[in-house]
């Protein structure tokens, strides 16, 4: 995710967006994905923080009943498989046919089975193995619409996803492109991040078959030799329908939905006119200001006690009850884990094959939770991007906050190396850093600062905000500047915001004004408005750490305090640790025997190359290659030749050293750097905006 001050959609950062046209002319927002994960989770020792911060606990009168059923496919294979079952009893199938997680584990028995050698009889052979993606087992998939080429449908899955045997049926979709070849060689799944909808870019099925080509593994031309795979994860896109609005999801209306973002409270319409309110749409206007500056406790803990509030009533308009009397949380079963196992579901129903899956920034999670819970279901597995597989949400955001930061002073450090270049001409001899930690003084210090000087207020985490963008590849120069448009985001960010960020600072610098009267237009990443979404409740779902309210803002004014530039990315890990009423569904971050691939760029500001040194230490058949450069994932025109070996080992099998550099690091071009910004729309409108307003 772009920022955290994005609402509900596709989380990319509007006002980033804006700085990007300013900068480029251009507003195109081209991205391979939306990196990084954010926000929001239950706190511990709940009995006390609710008396703490007075918010009551509220439920919603009548409860929906929600009937716990035991899907067909359970029945189905006990039928036809329990002999099998039982005669295979040594390969630890379980002989408790109660167990609430017996069906998946008889499933990977009998499979364990066969790989020794076993025979299944011929009734569960088929009903493990008769079935493909062209023609899959409807007792776990339907299609919702289809033709010769491609389908889109969903998984029959348990809400409570370990437990087929008694649970409520969710619908998890999935969008699948058949291999180009008769006989595919198995389910080629993608996840290209966010996390978020992985389908909604579709306009029409053509358009889809048509992106699954020239995105991601698709441009690589053993791909089609498998059936393509992209998902909304449970809480997203079309997975979030019914949840959100309890509209079921048809050929006739799925291209509407298939727009839908993610958001509690923001209605959506239909192109019949119709709007649709989700759960939480009467608390739009309830809505929590995010601090303008997180260095101030107090506002900080005001905020924090506001979205706590906010967060806790939403949280529980989705409560509902089975018909034994019992009350669960629908948003307790999203997460990453519940997705995992949705997956397994769908590998299931087309065959039961084991198959190759490849994740890009979130989607590095992803793949860390199926490879963990699903071991011997993958024959590889390549991710780029890498979020750091630890549970605890508080390493996590100190982990994020010290590699922006570090990044930064990477950029900084770079400049000092060469001033001829980089601050040409200064009489007082200023470097870029020199000049960026005055105008953070100026931030602090009204008395001397922008209020003085400008009579105009620029808080450090506005500041930290612009400085940040450059360093997300939101900053995109077009041919009139002497580079191609149509950048992927964040992917591009090397080497051009590197090297536009000390033109811009030496002008603010020498401009400080210009600062403080383009704030509007600028739109920097931070302040901005709260909103409730999927999105935010993933991180306190996978992750563990919960926190107190002083614990909090203490972590938050640290955070602000060290590391300004980060805390914008830290927080989507911090606020997990506080707010919301649920607990972890922790990931199972290890597997030995999983081959896997992991490629990273040195200079990511998602997700750092130490985040894939310790993905690297959890998976013990794992090898991790470097591109010596910047951007967030590798690919086509990013670390290609990264990107080339980590799909020639996904799809063709080919050993990849490990340790190996992919060297595309050139010395930054601060001149040219230099060159681009006088002639950019950004500089122009800074230059209207330059004189000092005080009277």
């Amino acid at each position: 995710k772009s920022s955290i001050t994005s609402a509900g959609g596709g989380h990319h950062s509007s006002q980033a967006g804006r700085n990007r046209k300013l900068i480029t002319g251009h507003d195109e927002d081209h991205r391979c994905d939306k990196a990084a994960v954010v926000i929001v989770a239950a706190v511990v020792g709940a009995l006390v923080a609710v008396a703490l911060l007075a918010v009551p606990a509220r439920r919603t009168p009548n409860l929906q009943v929600q009937e716990r059923v035991e899907a067909a496919y359970v029945t189905n294979f006990h039928q036809r498989c329990s002999a099998d079952v039982a005669k295979f009893a040594s390969y630890g199938c379980p002989t408790d046919v109660q167990s609430p997680t017996s069906f998946f584990a008889k499933w990977s028995c009998l499979e364990r089975a066969e790989d020794a050698g076993e025979t299944l009889a011929s009734a569960c052979q088929q009903y493990m193995h008769g079935s493909s993606a062209k023609s899959p087992n409807v007792d776990m998939f339907v299609p919702v619409i289809s033709n010769s080429e491609f389908t889109i449908g969903y998984v029959k899955a348990p809400l409570f996803f370990q437990s087929p045997e008694d649970s409520p049926v969710f619908k998890t979709f999935y969008a699948i492109l058949y291999a180009s070849d008769d006989v595919s060689e198995g389910l080629l799944v993608e996840h290209l991040g966010g996390p978020q909808a992985g389908i909604s870019y579709c306009n029409t099925i053509n358009l889809c078959r048509a992106l699954f080509s020239i995105i991601g593994a698709g441009t690589h031309p053993a791909a089609f030799k498998f059936d393509n795979v992209h998902t909304d994860l449970r809480g997203f896109g079309l997975s979030s329908v019914e949840a959100l609005f309890g509209v079921e999801v048809t050929a006739d209306n799925i291209w509407d939905w298939m727009q839908l973002d993610d958001s509690f409270t923001k209605p959506f319409n239909t192109s019949d006119d119709a709007t649709h309110r989700p759960r939480c749409a009467d608390l739009r206007d309830k809505r929590p200001s995010q601090p303008e500056d997180y260095t101030l406790a107090s506002q900080v803990s005001e905020w924090l006690k506001a979205r706590f509030a906010f967060a806790n009533e939403c949280a529980h308009r989705f409560d509902f009850q089975d018909q034994y009397g019992n009350v669960h949380n629908l948003l307790q079963y999203f997460g990453t884990l519940a997705s995992s196992y949705d997956l397994e579901l769908l590998r299931m129903a087309t065959g039961s094959k084991p198959m190759r899956l490849i994740g890009y920034s979130y989607g590095t999670r992803y793949a860390a939770s199926y490879a963990g819970a699903f071991p011997r279901k993958l024959t590889s597995v390549a991710v780029s991007g890498t979020v750091n597989p630890v549970a605890d949400n508080a390493v996590m955001s100190a982990f994020t906050a010290a590699n922006t930061q570090n990044i930064y002073a990477f950029v900084m450090n770079s400049c000092r190396a060469n001033p001829g270049t980089c601050t040409p001409h200064r009489a007082d001899g200023k470097t870029a850093e020199d000049m960026a930690d005055a105008l953070y003084s100026m931030s602090l210090d009204d008395s001397a600062g922008f209020q003085a000087q400008c009579c105009g207020k620029v808080t450090q985490s506005k500041l930290a905000g612009l400085l940040r963008g450059f360093m997300v590849g939101e900053q995109e120069v077009n041919k009139e500047f002497g580079i191609a448009s149509g950048s992927l985001y964040q992917n591009r960010t090397w080497p051009l915001g590197f090297i536009l960020m000390p033109a811009l600072i030496e002008y603010l610098y020498d401009n400080p004004c210009a600062l403080v009267n383009a704030n509007d237009e600028l739109q920097m990443d931070t302040p901005s408005i709260d909103d409730l979404s999927t999105f935010d409740v993933m991180p306190a779902l996978d992750g563990v750490g919960r926190k107190s309210l002083k614990q909090m803002v203490d972590l938050y004014v640290q955070t602000a305090t060290v590391n300004p530039i980060g805390v914008d990315m830290a927080s989507q890990y911090m606020q997990a640790m506080f707010g919301w009423p649920m607990q972890p569904n922790p990931i199972p971050f290890s597997a030995e025997g999983v081959p896997i691939v992991i490629a990273n760029t040195l200079y990511d500001e998602r997700t750092s190359i130490e985040n894939a040194q310790v993905y690297r230490s959890f998976f013990g058949s794992s090898v991790l290659i470097n591109a010596q450069g910047g951007g967030h994932c590798v690919g086509s025109e990013n670390g290609a030749e990264c990107f080339e070996l980590m799909l020639n080992s996904l799809l063709l099998g080919t050993q990849v050293q490990d340790g190996h550099v992919c060297r595309m690091l050139a010395p930054l071009d601060f001149a040219w750097g230099r060159q681009l910004f006088l002639k950019s729309p950004m500089k122009q409108l800074l230059d209207t905006r330059s004189a000092s307003v005080c009277t």
